[in-house]
């Protein structure tokens, strides 16, 4: 298993600046991570990166509003806070109730945002930083369970860490630490590394694509009425 120190050498050795025997300068190896954290930052913020979707469960305050999550003395404690919430769900002896995920037009328009009950329905997720912010709706009375589902995010790493993201990474991230090495080093990238960077990353990043549902009313197009005397461009002739 590859090490982060292993990929960078990687990337530096793309571009010719080191011999394939002698010992990288530290300074240019912290170069060459500061670089990969920066673009693991990138690709969170663009939602390109991050590959899988996570369930977490936490329990309700009652009366708080709002419920904050993230890494300063949140809430709900997490590494980074999430850029949004996917769906969530309220748990009420183990049967996991639908709480419908809101914008925030939506919550702004609420008559009565302060109103309190045991059952919540809504939530509006405010991707404030550092703590993401958690308005549900109503504001809860009763500790019950929620369950969010998020997505993953990609966290910064280590010289000596054990790189253990999915197939595919490895070699995008080399490359791409590489594009963004050569302008500080004076290096021009080949074709070849070019083209092979920007496939690396269109696999990545096509594996990472959620492709969204798609449904027709009832069994199929409504109202459909097909025969001879049907045009699918004005309906029934009449």
């Amino acid at each position: 298993m590859a090490t982060t120190r292993e990929l960078l050498i990687g990337s530096l050795r793309e571009l010719a600046l080191i011999d394939p025997i002698d010992p990288v300068p530290p300074e240019m190896l912290q170069y060459a991570l500061d670089t990969l954290n920066r673009l693991l930052d990138l690709w969170n913020a663009k939602g390109q990166g991050p590959y899988a979707e996570l369930f977490s469960t936490f329990t309700l305050t009652p009366s708080l509003s709002p419920h904050t999550i993230g890494p300063s003395t949140a809430t709900w404690p997490l590494a980074k806070r999430p850029k949004a919430i996917l769906s969530a769900s309220l748990i009420v002896s183990s049967v996991y109730s639908p709480i419908t995920v809101r914008d925030a037009q939506w919550y702004a328009a609420l008559p009565s945002p302060a109103q309190t009950g045991a059952i919540v329905t809504d939530v509006f997720y405010n991707p404030t930083t550092v703590n993401g912010s958690l308005y549900f709706w109503p504001v809860p009375t009763t500790a019950y369970q929620v369950r969010l589902q998020t997505k993953g995010i990609l966290a910064a790493l280590a010289l000596e860490d054990a790189f253990t993201l999915p197939e595919g990474y490895e070699e995008a991230l080399r490359l791409t630490v590489a594009e963004r090495l050569a302008p500080s080093f004076g290096v021009a990238l080949t074709a070849e590394t070019v083209q092979h960077a920007r496939d690396a990353r269109s696999t990545v990043f096509g594996n990472n694509d959620t492709a969204p549902r798609l449904a027709t009313a009832d069994a199929g197009i409504p109202g459909a009425c097909v025969g001879a005397d049907y045009d699918y461009r004005r309906g029934p002739y009449r």
